[in-house]
């Protein structure tokens, strides 16, 4: 599975990086070919980040608050009758399910932008 998933971020990248790489238009190849693996591993690598921040619960923070603030609100006082909801942050965090952590979009954009930046450098 987790092959397969490396596989697929490995393909994304690539793709999007021939896509660039091809509607760039006439130029030096040398920088259309590190603009394409920048942009290439910026597919990849936004959406690791996401899972990353996701992992480790930075995304808790904000649902706790709001629904925090949903319940003050006047609006919403029937959906929190059965006072079902955690008191505090930390026993919210302790009733929500571990988010796994996926290593592959980080891997693949970060090679392939670490790769554009060497390129860039030796360039220059």
């Amino acid at each position: 599975n987790n092959k397969k998933r490396l596989l697929i971020y490995i393909s994304v990248s690539l793709l999007t990086g021939l896509c660039w790489f091809l509607i760039s238009g006439p130029g030096h190849y040398l920088l259309r070919l590190i603009n394409a693996l920048f942009i290439g591993g910026l597919f990849s690598l936004t959406p690791g980040l996401i899972c990353y921040i996701r992992h480790i619960g930075l995304f808790d923070i904000f649902i706790y608050s709001f629904g925090l603030l949903r319940s003050y609100s006047k609006h919403f006082e029937d959906e929190h009758e059965d006072d079902s909801r955690p008191v505090d942050y930390h026993g919210f965090k302790l009733s929500r399910k571990p988010v796994p952590l996926q290593p592959e979009p980080l891997i693949v954009g970060g090679m392939m932008i670490i790769i554009s930046f060497l390129l860039s450098a030796i360039i220059s």
